[in-house]
């Protein structure tokens, strides 16, 4: 299992880095003919397909082993990097995210419970795993976002002289992920799921996450954290139209991006360490939403230096959520509990993307910026409410 360590580190790097982020939009809007509510519309509609997928997989991972249906998902990925990077029209772009939908579904949930019983086969303490767990999820986070980072810096350069570049690097990355998931080696998974029906094990599976409070509040959490993220991901380039950044400043800004978030996920022990998880969670809100309300109300080019705050926020939020969520889950049905987990945010994505881009096309962008980090604000405060119930008493 030692060896599953040091190999997640590449595997990790390779399938979570890329180059097209700052000109993903621009490509699709300008190169194939999107309208910016057609784009939320298809990712929409593209994590609708992934909530159908996101159980089923969970417990082909859990039943059949995690490393079979990472392989699949990379494989599938590749198909949707072909898509993408050859696009002329809305068709490929379709297509492309429907399969980058189905990839995703099979690798979620699985990659992560793969690490997770493989350091928990080397340590019999708890407390060990999850610490060594936090260790390597943020240590794979800072060096994905590092070299992110530096494709970043050159991404606009390189999509000045073809948009398609950008595109071309990432299917080479998420290549290189799928041979390297040829060298895992399985951990041993209790066999109790593997005893279950495949209705029973999606029934067990949902029932435990509704039946834990803490758990349910997790996946709320991720859900307010995902839907949030992703939106922003599909707002930052036409926010840069709007303000007329040029092109090639994309790429610098996106850079300085991921080496914020870079560092925050570098540190990410430590601060979950050092500071309390209320206060944590509190921050994460205050990163999320006021910002995006700022940023609404101030249309202007130094208005995107806040959203440095949210790339903070996202580089430790993932390692400190994903060891909060590895300590209520037992091992024979991790990836199917994930998956649920993904399902349920995804829900939520979906519904929220189509809402955002009803609110872009009839009031516009900024407008629809500002409601989404006014209705954040609520529902994070509640949930920090829940938070103080449920975990401090």
């Amino acid at each position: 299992m030692k060896r599953n360590l040091s190999l997640y580190y590449l595997y990790g790097i390779l399938a979570n880095a890329s180059m097209r982020g700052p000109i993903l939009i621009s490509y699709m809007t300008n190169t194939c003919k999107m309208s910016l509510p057609e784009v939320y519309t298809c990712e929409a509609v593209a994590v609708a397909v992934l909530v159908l997928f996101q159980l089923p997989t969970g417990i082909l991972a859990d039943k059949f082993g995690r490393i079979l249906t990472i392989k699949i998902g990379c494989l599938i990925l590749i198909l949707e990097q072909i898509c993408f990077s050859s696009a002329n029209g809305p068709l490929l772009i379709w297509v492309g995210n429907i399969l980058w939908a189905i990839g995703t579904s099979f690798i979620s949930g699985a990659d992560s419970a793969l690490i997770f019983d493989s350091i928990k086969s080397l340590f019999t303490c708890e407390d060990k795993t999850s610490r060594k767990n936090m260790d390597i999820v943020s240590r794979v986070g800072f060096y994905s976002l590092m070299l992110t980072a530096v494709f970043s810096a050159i991404c606009g350069h390189l999509a000045k002289i073809n948009m398609r570049i950008p595109l071309y690097v990432d299917l080479g990355l998420i290549t290189g992920a799928f041979v390297t998931a040829f060298f895992f080696e399985e951990p041993i998974i209790h066999s109790e799921n593997k005893k279950m029906g495949w209705n029973k094990s999606a029934i067990h599976g949902i029932k435990t996450v509704f039946k834990q409070k803490q758990l349910l509040w997790v996946v709320f959490f991720s859900a307010l954290v995902g839907i949030t993220s992703k939106i922003w991901f599909f707002s930052y380039n036409p926010y840069f139209e709007l303000v007329d950044l040029p092109l090639e400043y994309y790429g610098y800004v996106f850079f300085a991006l991921n080496i914020f978030g870079a560092v925050s996920n570098k540190y990410a022990k430590d601060i979950c360490e050092k500071v309390t998880g209320k206060n944590i969670i509190l921050l994460s809100i205050f990163a999320l939403t006021v910002p995006m309300i700022i940023l609404g109300i101030c249309i202007s080019k130094w208005a995107i230096s806040l959203i440095f705050f949210q790339s903070m926020f996202r580089g430790f939020i993932g390692p400190f959520l994903n060891t909060m969520l590895h300590k209520v889950i037992e091992s024979y049905q991790r990836a199917t509990i994930l998956s649920i987990k993904s399902a349920i945010q995804q829900v939520f994505e979906s519904i929220t993307m189509l809402s955002f881009g009803f609110v872009v096309g009839n009031m516009g962008l900024s407008y629809a910026i500002i409601a989404l980090g006014l209705v954040s604000t609520i529902i994070g405060m509640r949930l920090i409410y829940k938070y103080r119930k449920l975990f401090t008493g």
